[in-house]
């Protein structure tokens, strides 16, 4: 890999804890649920206790939602959770100038820091640095790039971004541990790198690398009001109990099963993770409706099988 050029060192201080991809709650006929919106960011702030939430993604449907219906996640997301809970939305849209007006909006509304992820079309690096330095000079937020085998930045832009775009604050590595240690190995020492893969987590941990969990539905999926795992395993190991913190890690082994099976091996295989992902969220205290057309539920029969699967695990590892 090519490496950073000079600039001011950075470390990972401005972006800590865990972090969670979340989903976007619509009503049955379609439309964004608010009360759900703002049930749900207490949930992510008191009840789980999470550092930040990533929202506009993905996960949350972003690709369906009208900029302003995504300045209203970010709003209510924030005043909920009255400071309680950091943001940080996915501002990519179909124009340069939505996408700046919802950089400009998360800045002003209180946003911890903006996502950008791949305009659509078709753009050489050249034009691809330009759009992300004009974003970055709209606003003063910190900027995350998104890598991804699908949906993301590749990893070679990326690579030039981080050896020459001095607006970038950190990158989030989407496509495998292997990438992301690559990548933290070459402009670790100058950017935030993040591997979401809440499995790879502890390991991370244990070797100094990437001490933030940034940003997959792991952290809701995986825990609720009543247990928190992955909390309970990262203060073990901040506290220097390695055995711990693996014991109470590998009682996840079936959860992350259930996950790479339904949600994850699906998406990397090209399929919208979006209806078992809402499907698995029927199953804690979040509120998200139906997917958004032109998606739909899973049928009854997968709804189901998750479910019960999902029921019995959580049960076991004493989440609910």
């Amino acid at each position: 890999m090519q490496q950073v050029a000079q600039r001011p060192p950075a470390t990972e201080c401005w972006l800590q804890g865990i972090w969670a991809s979340i989903p976007t709650p619509f009503h049955d006929d379609g439309r964004l649920d608010e009360a759900a919106v703002r049930h749900n960011a207490v949930h992510f702030s008191d009840a789980l206790g999470l550092a930040g939430v990533f929202c506009n993604g993905v996960m949350g449907e972003g690709w369906s939602l009208t900029v302003e219906e995504r300045k209203d996640v970010v709003r209510l997301t924030l005043s909920a959770s009255q400071g309680r809970l950091k943001v940080a939305p996915v501002v990519t849209a179909g124009s340069l100038r939505d996408s700046i007006s919802l950089a400009q909006h998360a800045e002003t509304a209180g946003a911890h820091h903006i996502v950008l992820a791949p305009p659509p079309g078709l753009y050489d690096e050249a034009e691809l640095l330009r759009y992300i330095d004009r974003i970055a000079k709209s606003v003063s937020l910190p900027i995350m790039l998104l890598e991804a085998t699908s949906g993301g930045f590749g990893a070679r832009f990326l690579e030039r971004a981080a050896a020459e775009c001095d607006s970038i604050s950190g990158i989030k590595i989407g496509s495998g541990n292997r990438t992301a240690l690559d990548f933290h190995n070459s402009f670790g020492d100058s950017l935030t790198i993040t591997d979401p893969i809440e499995e790879n987590w502890l390991s991370n941990l244990q070797h100094g690398l990437m001490q933030t969990l940034y940003a997959d539905p792991e952290p809701y999926l995986f825990q609720s009001g009543k247990r928190r795992p992955i909390e309970e395993y990262f203060q073990a190991h901040q506290s220097g109990l390695e055995e711990r913190a693996s014991a109470i890690s590998a009682e996840l082994s079936g959860l992350r099963a259930l996950y790479s099976r339904t949600i994850i091996g699906p998406m990397q295989g090209g399929k919208n993770p979006v209806p078992a992902l809402k499907t698995w969220c029927e199953f804690t205290d979040l509120i998200v409706g139906p997917p958004r057309l032109p998606l739909k539920r899973l049928d009854d029969g997968a709804q189901e099988d998750i479910g019960r699967r999902i029921s019995s695990l959580h049960k076991e590892t004493g989440i609910t």
